[in-house]
Protein backbone atom coordinates (compact mmCIF):
# COMPACT_ATOMS: atom_id res chain seq x y z
CA UNK A 1 0.00 0.00 0.00
CA UNK A 2 1.36 3.18 -1.16
CA UNK A 3 2.28 5.46 1.70
CA UNK A 4 0.64 9.71 2.14
CA UNK A 5 3.18 12.44 1.61
CA UNK A 6 3.89 13.89 4.44
CA UNK A 7 2.29 17.39 3.67
CA UNK A 8 -0.91 15.52 2.84
CA UNK A 9 -0.71 14.04 6.61
CA UNK A 10 0.07 17.07 8.15
CA UNK A 11 -3.00 18.65 6.51
CA UNK A 12 -5.12 16.20 7.46
CA UNK A 13 -3.92 15.87 10.94
CA UNK A 14 -4.44 19.78 11.26
CA UNK A 15 -8.13 19.13 10.14
CA UNK A 16 -9.18 16.84 12.13
CA UNK A 17 -7.35 18.25 15.06
CA UNK A 18 -8.45 22.08 14.68
CA UNK A 19 -7.86 24.93 17.11
CA UNK A 20 -11.28 25.63 18.60
CA UNK A 21 -12.97 29.38 17.74
CA UNK A 22 -11.41 32.04 19.49
CA UNK A 23 -13.57 32.64 22.41
CA UNK A 24 -13.43 35.93 24.41
CA UNK A 25 -14.77 39.75 25.32
CA UNK A 26 -16.00 41.02 22.02
CA UNK A 27 -16.21 45.44 22.85
CA UNK A 28 -17.35 46.94 19.42
CA UNK A 29 -18.55 50.75 18.38
CA UNK A 30 -21.16 51.88 15.53
CA UNK A 31 -20.10 54.34 13.09
CA UNK A 32 -22.03 57.66 13.43
CA UNK A 33 -22.35 61.40 12.93
CA UNK A 34 -22.64 64.07 15.24
CA UNK A 35 -22.94 67.93 14.84
CA UNK A 36 -21.39 70.22 17.69
CA UNK A 37 -22.03 67.08 20.32
CA UNK A 38 -23.17 63.61 20.90
CA UNK A 39 -21.97 60.23 21.83
CA UNK A 40 -20.90 56.88 21.22
CA UNK A 41 -22.03 53.76 22.50
CA UNK A 42 -19.52 50.98 23.31
CA UNK A 43 -21.04 47.61 23.54
CA UNK A 44 -19.70 44.41 25.12
CA UNK A 45 -20.40 40.91 24.37
CA UNK A 46 -18.52 37.21 24.80
CA UNK A 47 -17.47 34.92 22.06
CA UNK A 48 -17.68 31.98 24.86
CA UNK A 49 -20.09 29.45 24.57
CA UNK A 50 -23.00 30.07 27.12
CA UNK A 51 -21.65 26.35 28.90
CA UNK A 52 -18.70 28.33 29.68
CA UNK A 53 -19.04 31.92 29.45
CA UNK A 54 -16.92 35.15 30.65
CA UNK A 55 -17.54 36.14 33.90
CA UNK A 56 -16.83 40.17 33.92
CA UNK A 57 -16.39 41.53 37.02
CA UNK A 58 -14.31 44.64 36.55
CA UNK A 59 -12.88 46.24 33.41
CA UNK A 60 -10.71 49.70 32.40
CA UNK A 61 -10.79 50.60 28.73
CA UNK A 62 -9.06 53.36 26.80
CA UNK A 63 -10.59 54.91 24.19
CA UNK A 64 -8.52 57.17 21.43
CA UNK A 65 -9.81 59.19 18.59
CA UNK A 66 -7.91 59.96 15.33
CA UNK A 67 -8.01 61.95 12.53
CA UNK A 68 -8.81 60.54 9.17
CA UNK A 69 -7.09 61.91 6.16
CA UNK A 70 -6.54 65.64 6.72
CA UNK A 71 -9.14 66.51 9.50
CA UNK A 72 -7.96 69.02 12.10
CA UNK A 73 -6.40 66.86 14.82
CA UNK A 74 -8.45 67.42 18.32
CA UNK A 75 -11.61 68.42 15.99
CA UNK A 76 -13.29 66.13 17.14
CA UNK A 77 -12.46 65.58 21.39
CA UNK A 78 -13.84 63.21 24.29
CA UNK A 79 -16.27 66.07 26.44
CA UNK A 80 -14.37 66.81 29.28
CA UNK A 81 -17.01 66.20 31.57
CA UNK A 82 -18.35 63.17 30.98
CA UNK A 83 -22.35 62.48 31.72
CA UNK A 84 -21.72 58.45 32.59
CA UNK A 85 -25.17 57.76 31.26
CA UNK A 86 -24.79 54.54 30.71
CA UNK A 87 -25.13 53.82 34.59
CA UNK A 88 -28.95 55.04 34.32
CA UNK A 89 -29.77 52.30 31.33
CA UNK A 90 -31.45 49.17 31.74
CA UNK A 91 -28.92 47.81 29.02
CA UNK A 92 -25.76 48.77 31.23
CA UNK A 93 -23.65 45.75 31.76
CA UNK A 94 -23.57 46.06 35.06
CA UNK A 95 -26.92 48.17 35.25
CA UNK A 96 -27.84 48.34 39.21
CA UNK A 97 -24.71 46.10 40.59
CA UNK A 98 -22.14 49.38 40.01
CA UNK A 99 -19.36 49.91 42.31
CA UNK A 100 -18.28 53.05 41.23
CA UNK A 101 -19.81 56.73 41.55
CA UNK A 102 -19.21 58.99 38.45
CA UNK A 103 -16.75 60.22 37.07
CA UNK A 104 -16.46 56.79 35.86
CA UNK A 105 -12.91 57.80 33.83
CA UNK A 106 -10.63 60.43 32.51
CA UNK A 107 -9.82 62.43 29.67
CA UNK A 108 -6.09 63.45 28.68
CA UNK A 109 -4.22 64.32 25.31
CA UNK A 110 -1.95 61.93 23.72
CA UNK A 111 -1.20 63.15 20.07
CA UNK A 112 -4.12 65.95 20.29
CA UNK A 113 -6.05 67.32 22.72
CA UNK A 114 -8.93 65.50 24.14
CA UNK A 115 -7.92 62.29 22.31
CA UNK A 116 -7.75 59.70 25.46
CA UNK A 117 -10.65 58.34 27.30
CA UNK A 118 -9.98 55.33 29.96
CA UNK A 119 -12.39 54.51 32.46
CA UNK A 120 -13.73 51.69 34.08
CA UNK A 121 -16.27 49.60 36.70
CA UNK A 122 -16.89 46.97 38.48
CA UNK A 123 -19.96 45.06 40.12
CA UNK A 124 -20.82 46.24 43.82
CA UNK A 125 -21.78 42.39 45.08
CA UNK A 126 -18.70 41.01 43.35
CA UNK A 127 -19.78 38.28 41.46
CA UNK A 128 -19.57 39.05 37.92
CA UNK A 129 -21.92 39.21 35.26
CA UNK A 130 -22.02 36.23 32.99
CA UNK A 131 -21.48 36.85 28.95
CA UNK A 132 -21.95 34.64 26.27
CA UNK A 133 -22.57 34.25 22.15
CA UNK A 134 -26.22 33.81 23.06
CA UNK A 135 -26.72 36.84 24.80
CA UNK A 136 -27.47 40.07 22.79
CA UNK A 137 -24.54 42.66 23.88
CA UNK A 138 -24.73 44.98 26.84
CA UNK A 139 -23.95 48.98 26.88
CA UNK A 140 -20.23 49.40 28.11
CA UNK A 141 -19.97 52.84 27.85
CA UNK A 142 -21.59 56.15 26.51
CA UNK A 143 -19.47 58.50 25.05
CA UNK A 144 -20.05 61.77 24.97
CA UNK A 145 -17.97 63.64 22.21
CA UNK A 146 -17.53 67.61 21.29
CA UNK A 147 -16.89 69.28 17.81
CA UNK A 148 -14.30 71.62 18.71
CA UNK A 149 -13.19 72.79 15.07
CA UNK A 150 -13.49 69.71 13.14
CA UNK A 151 -15.02 70.87 10.07
CA UNK A 152 -18.59 69.54 8.40
CA UNK A 153 -17.79 66.12 6.55
CA UNK A 154 -14.49 65.42 8.61
CA UNK A 155 -14.18 62.01 9.69
CA UNK A 156 -12.59 60.49 12.74
CA UNK A 157 -12.04 56.60 13.93
CA UNK A 158 -12.28 55.50 17.81
CA UNK A 159 -10.62 52.88 18.61
CA UNK A 160 -10.33 50.28 21.84
CA UNK A 161 -6.53 51.19 22.67
CA UNK A 162 -4.81 47.34 22.95
CA UNK A 163 -2.22 48.39 25.80
CA UNK A 164 -2.57 47.53 29.63
CA UNK A 165 -5.20 50.54 30.47
CA UNK A 166 -7.95 47.96 28.45
CA UNK A 167 -8.31 45.00 30.81
CA UNK A 168 -11.23 42.93 31.68
CA UNK A 169 -11.19 40.46 34.54
CA UNK A 170 -13.53 37.73 36.34
CA UNK A 171 -14.55 37.71 40.38
CA UNK A 172 -10.69 36.09 41.05
CA UNK A 173 -9.05 38.92 39.06
CA UNK A 174 -8.35 37.01 36.20
CA UNK A 175 -7.97 38.41 32.97
CA UNK A 176 -10.87 37.61 30.64
CA UNK A 177 -9.07 36.79 27.20
CA UNK A 178 -10.25 39.90 24.56
CA UNK A 179 -11.66 38.65 20.91
CA UNK A 180 -9.15 40.43 18.49
CA UNK A 181 -11.87 42.12 16.71
CA UNK A 182 -12.57 44.03 19.30
CA UNK A 183 -9.86 46.77 18.30
CA UNK A 184 -11.29 47.34 14.95
CA UNK A 185 -11.97 51.73 14.64
CA UNK A 186 -15.86 52.98 14.61
CA UNK A 187 -15.69 56.31 12.21
CA UNK A 188 -17.19 59.52 13.45
CA UNK A 189 -18.55 61.66 10.70
CA UNK A 190 -18.96 65.83 11.65
CA UNK A 191 -22.27 66.24 10.62
CA UNK A 192 -23.52 69.48 8.89
CA UNK A 193 -25.44 72.34 11.10
CA UNK A 194 -28.89 73.32 9.85
CA UNK A 195 -30.44 76.11 10.12
CA UNK A 196 -33.50 75.72 12.96
CA UNK A 197 -36.76 75.28 11.77
CA UNK A 198 -38.90 77.70 14.25
CA UNK A 199 -41.62 75.87 16.52
CA UNK A 200 -45.32 76.84 15.52
CA UNK A 201 -45.34 78.73 18.92
CA UNK A 202 -42.26 80.65 17.75
CA UNK A 203 -43.95 81.52 14.33
CA UNK A 204 -47.13 83.17 16.04
CA UNK A 205 -44.49 84.89 18.14
CA UNK A 206 -43.23 86.18 15.26
CA UNK A 207 -46.25 87.35 13.59
CA UNK A 208 -47.44 88.82 16.69
CA UNK A 209 -44.50 91.32 16.82
CA UNK A 210 -44.41 92.12 12.89
CA UNK A 211 -48.20 93.04 13.32
CA UNK A 212 -47.09 95.34 16.43
CA UNK A 213 -44.17 96.77 14.49
CA UNK A 214 -46.18 97.67 11.38
CA UNK A 215 -48.72 99.24 13.52
CA UNK A 216 -46.28 101.24 15.50
CA UNK A 217 -45.14 102.31 11.90
CA UNK A 218 -48.33 103.36 10.89
CA UNK A 219 -49.59 105.46 13.97
CA UNK A 220 -46.46 107.36 13.32
CA UNK A 221 -47.17 108.43 10.67
CA UNK A 222 -50.71 109.26 11.04
CA UNK A 223 -49.49 111.29 14.68
CA UNK A 224 -47.23 112.82 11.71
CA UNK A 225 -50.06 114.19 9.30
CA UNK A 226 -51.80 115.32 12.21
CA UNK A 227 -49.03 117.71 13.15
CA UNK A 228 -49.50 121.98 11.61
Amino acid sequence: MKMLHPTILAALYLLLHSSPVFAGILVSMQNTTITGSGFIDVMIASTATPGSPDQLDSFSAKLVITPVGGAVAGGLQFSAVQSDAQQALPGYVFFGNSLTSPPLGNVTSGSATGDTYTFGDATNTGTGVPLNSSQPPFLLGRIDLSVVGGLAGSQYTIALANDAFTDFLDPTFTQLSIDPASFSTATVTIGTLSAAVPEPGTWVLMLFLCSLMLGLRLRRRMLAKAQP
